[in-house]
């Protein structure tokens, strides 16, 4: 039975495979050992349970993370995505922006998932303007920045979908706004697509 599994369990078995370091683990909130009891459909762990074992976990990540990225000042943009639809890249966006934001760094989330943007959603904010009109040339980015209720985070969600989000990210707008993104923030946090579903 063992020689037919081929999947990844542990974490050991996941570096393994790739070569590459984990930096951690997120429990499952929805279910298990670690299930929230209270956790509504746009649960955020350290908004909405900042002294369980899932924020602990977040903040365990941000950790390992600081470490690793002070090898390279020059890396202030990040993305945590995920092979397909529904498996927790938004929530882990959000998370692990709000781990930095509380920790003293101003964070800003771009909701570049066009298709089916949820960043609004989680931080009861509206869609639009945001990231569509600005890679349109509608706005600029400094009108579509949206306050939250921490001071440290900031959202520019995805705005009205546009029929071609993936020629609009390709365009020079893009290139030039991720690039003043970095420099008017700490760390840029990039709620992207899964990875196997869209180009």
């Amino acid at each position: 039975r063992q020689s037919i599994d081929a999947g990844i369990i542990t974490s050991a078995e996941l570096e393994s495979a790739t070569s590459l370091p984990v930096f951690g683990a997120i429990p499952d909130f929805r279910g298990g050992r670690y299930k929230v009891e209270h956790a509504g459909e746009f649960f955020l762990a350290l908004r909405d349970d900042p002294e369980g074992a899932i924020a602990e976990a977040y903040r365990s990540v941000r950790a390992n993370l600081k470490f690793a990225l002070s090898a390279d000042k020059k890396i202030k943009s990040i993305a945590f995505t995920s092979s397909s639809q529904g498996e927790g890249k938004s929530v882990t966006n959000l998370d692990m922006a709000l781990a930095f934001a509380l920790s003293g760094k101003r964070v800003i989330v771009v909701d570049a998932d066009m298709r089916r943007p949820v960043v609004h959603k989680y931080l009861g904010l509206e869609l639009t303007p945001g990231l569509s009109e600005i890679l349109a040339d509608k706005a600029r980015w400094s009108e579509c920045v949206h306050k939250t209720s921490f001071e440290n985070l900031h959202v520019i969600t995805a705005g009205a979908q546009p029929r071609n989000p993936g020629d609009l990210l390709e365009g020079k707008t893009c290139e030039t706004v991720m690039g003043e993104l970095r420099e008017a923030y700490d760390l840029v946090v990039f709620d992207v697509p899964p990875a196997l579903v869209v180009a």
